[in-house]
């Protein structure tokens, strides 16, 4: 489903010192739909909804609402005022795939009238589908920490390890003078030195 709320148009043309009696016209896919006519005013408000049923299509990044303002006449062709064209890009971009717009109007040459057109236009996707464009994943940002935590605990458990067996080595070294190994004490005399010196 997709749903276009015409809303206001500004700074319409006026002809020979006369006010306008626009209408907007907005074609989507060739189904075309329209507001009511406003007498005699150059910046006129609708918000007017209008609703195209896609038949299970999904909108895809090519797709645009052609705009299409006119002074109502009474007597033969209404006159042209101004268009536009609107590409749906952005909403399919949207996280909500809604969006507002502020479209400049253009004269047949493409020149820019002055005038402009304000709507919002907003996209409901068929029922398990998803938008042809999807929006940037977010980043998962616990599981950056719980990772962190568990390197961190291994390291210290390491270095722990690391602290007792550098211990043990410094127990078990050499005896400078002697050059004989000393071992962990044992039964409270051992390291104790036997005396070598001769009795009188």
């Amino acid at each position: 489903m997709l749903r276009c709320v015409i809303q206001r148009a500004s700074n319409l043309r006026e002809k020979d010192g006369r006010l306008s009696d626009p209408l907007c016209g907005v074609i989507f896919r060739g189904s075309k739909k329209k507001t009511k006519v406003i007498k005699n005013n150059i910046n006129p408000v609708w918000n007017e909804g209008f609703e195209w049923d896609l038949k299970g299509i999904p909108l895809d990044s090519g797709a645009e609402l052609h705009l299409v303002v006119k002074d109502h006449e009474k007597m033969g062709r209404n006159r042209f005022l101004g268009e536009s064209r609107v590409a749906l890009r952005d909403i399919l971009n949207s996280p909500n795939l809604a969006a507002s717009f502020t479209v400049s109007l253009l004269d047949t040459k493409r020149n820019n009238t002055g005038a402009t057109l304000s709507l919002q236009v907003s996209y409901i996707p068929p029922p398990g589908m998803t938008p042809f464009f999807q929006p940037p994943p977010q980043p998962e940002a616990r599981e950056k920490p719980v990772e962190l935590d568990t390197v961190t605990v291994f390291s210290l458990d390491t270095m722990g390890e690391e602290d007792t067996e550098s211990m043990l080595m410094m127990e078990q070294t050499d005896d400078p003078d002697t050059g004989s190994h000393q071992g962990p004490h044992q039964g409270g005399q051992g390291g104790q030195e036997t005396p070598t010196g001769n009795h009188p």
